[in-house]
């Protein structure tokens, strides 16, 4: 597994991303900009597909756009992606063809949260160059929500650990019940989160009560002792039946007769739902008329509402059985929370510029600075930028996990920085670098833009290094001062503005009177397109120029046949 690698590269090939989506453009609007500028929300486990248009202004300051290159789009959740619907071009746009372009936001995202989006790009001006540029909008992943009946869940749905919230949608019942199936169980109307810790299918169950006592149901009487009153030794043995009375001494139910047992005798009773009062079980021997009226055997007592147990009144005792029901949910509902695992870290390695990862049965994605590569899905990818690249291997579940991160700089070894001289000034229209000037194999000190004035005769080049180290130098320009003459007149002596200007601008002079000087404005590649001379009278000059040209970059010198100043003006 490697963390970094530094690759040189000749580019010369080209590379298209494929396109997974495609999007629609909306041109009812028509100021530059995206629209919409906040995208709708998503939920979590649900795809999402959704279109973003962007207008591209034609002009700034008067100077053209001739290209939108969109580089990425940063801050999205995981799980969603992009594509344009120039894809094929590289998502490079002129404008001056169409203003309109538009991009599509697609997959299901796995992680909620709010996500402010970074839609980066390279605008491309006349003249001017390359400007970075960036235009901002906004999506919300919702938690994954499912409800029933009893109960709603936030959440249920997702990698371990997940935390998920439960909202009871029946308030204000007596009592409740929850088994949340971690081994958690509650009794409160609103439940606090519960977390999930390991890969699993969780049932919840959920119980709603409006009443909180039960029903009780006598089950069995005993006869478990009685007096010896049935008539013994001339009736050898009782037989017994019971009759059972509630707290009023209504008679609730009578047995069937055991004949010839003595105690003790069970008698199954048919679920006689009972109150919350005594009752009593009478005992009696049956004699059918042989040996006079039934005998009396005694009575005992119990407790309705109560457990099942023993009782006595003097030598007649009892047993009751008593199954207590309920109370039953008035709401009883089920659901499940589905907890899933992270996958391992994909491996990662890089043989030269073709990055690839061992994560087989996953779905991938390439990340180049932080930021999805759009159609960059596969198990292997071929850099074509420089940056730091990873990958994400994610499960059908939406649960992910990312490599380590592998350094790419590709350097352009056919480009050679162009560096024109017009008098004493040189100057390099290639922008989007750091510069740094030479004379005779030293760096100038201070020299770090794209102009650079020079003093001495010698041999001149530039140095320009890009945002990722690569660097590129020109060829070395040779200077010679016994050409251009002498420098009498001064920098400071030789004011222009406006700077920039639409044309006209004004010429002022110091210091320069009894000279008869040449004003001439030259573009960059040294065709003059104004000159004129001046004889001034007085030690300050002042003269308004006018020049009818395209936008650009020109120089201005000031030369009395000895000695020349030459300075830069922006044309917009």
């Amino acid at each position: 597994m490697k963390n970094s690698a530094l690759i040189t590269f000749i580019v010369v090939f080209g590379f298209a991303f494929k396109s997974e989506a495609q999007c629609t453009i909306d041109f009812n609007p028509t100021q530059p900009g995206i629209y919409p500028d906040t995208l709708p929300n998503g939920m979590v486990g649900q795809p999402y597909s959704e279109d973003i248009t962007f207008v591209m202004p034609l002009d700034t300051s008067g100077f053209d756009f001739n290209n939108f290159e969109i580089l990425a789009i940063s801050g999205l959740p995981f799980g969603l992606n992009w594509t344009c619907n120039a894809a094929a071009n590289g998502c490079n746009y002129d404008p001056q063809v169409s203003q309109y372009g538009c991009l599509n936001i697609f997959g299901t995202p796995i992680q909620p949260g709010v996500y402010p989006l970074d839609v980066s790009l390279i605008a491309s001006l006349n003249v001017i160059g390359d400007i970075p540029t960036n235009f901002y909008t906004q999506v919300i992943i919702l938690p994954d929500t499912t409800s029933n009946n009893g109960f709603s869940l936030s959440g249920a749905y997702g990698c371990s650990p997940l935390t998920v919230s439960f909202t009871n949608n029946n308030p204000g019942n007596l009592s409740y019940f929850w088994d949340f199936g971690n081994g958690t169980t509650t009794t409160q109307e609103n439940p606090t989160d519960q977390i999930y810790n390991m890969p699993d299918n969780y049932v919840v169950s959920y119980e709603a009560y409006n009443d909180t006592i039960p029903d009780y149901y006598l089950t069995q009487i005993g006869v478990l002792g009685v007096p010896n009153t049935w008539g013994a030794p001339a009736d050898a043995d009782p037989d017994m039946y019971i009759e059972l009375y509630d707290g009023s001494m209504n008679l609730i139910y009578t047995s069937a007769t055991v004949d010839n047992t003595q105690p003790a005798v069970v008698y199954a009773i048919p679920n006689i739902l009972l109150s919350n009062q005594t009752y009593t079980v009478q005992v009696w021997d049956e004699d059918g008329g042989l040996f006079g009226a039934d005998d009396d055997l005694g009575t005992s007592t119990f407790f309705g509402n109560g457990p099942s147990g023993n009782s006595s009144n003097g030598s007649t005792s009892i047993s009751f059985s008593i199954a207590t029901v309920g109370p039953f949910p008035v709401i009883s509902s089920t659901d499940t929370v589905q907890v899933f695992g992270f996958p391992n870290a994909p491996n990662i390695d890089s043989t030269g510029l073709l990055l690839w990862t061992d994560s087989v049965g996953l779905s991938l994605q390439w990340f180049q600075n932080g930021n999805a590569v759009g159609g960059a899905d596969s198990s292997s990818f071929l850099a074509t930028n420089s940056g730091e690249y990873f990958v994400v291997a994610t499960t059908p579940s939406g649960c992910y996990a990312s490599s380590d991160t592998i350094k790419i700089v590709i350097c352009d070894t056919t480009f050679t920085p162009i560096v024109t001289q017009n008098g004493s000034l040189l100057y390099t229209d290639t922008s989007s670098y750091s510069f740094q000037w030479f004379f005779n194999g030293n760096p100038i000190i201070g020299a770090t833009g794209q102009v650079v004035t020079t003093d001495s005769t010698g041999n001149y080049w530039v140095e320009l290094t890009s945002y990722n180290g690569c660097v590129y130098s020109s060829a070395v320009q040779l200077v010679d001062f016994t050409d251009l003459g002498e420098f009498y007149l001064e920098n400071e002596q030789l004011s222009i503005y406006p700077n920039p200007t639409e044309g006209t601008f004004t010429l002022q002079l110091t210091g320069v009177q009894g000279k008869n000087l040449t004003v001439s404005v030259s573009d960059v590649s040294g065709r003059i397109v104004h000159e004129q001379i001046v004889q001034p009278s007085n030690s300050l000059v002042e003269k308004s120029i006018h020049l009818i040209v395209q936008p650009g970059v020109f120089f201005v010198s000031v030369s009395d046949g000895s000695s020349r100043i030459t300075k830069r003006i922006i044309v917009k």
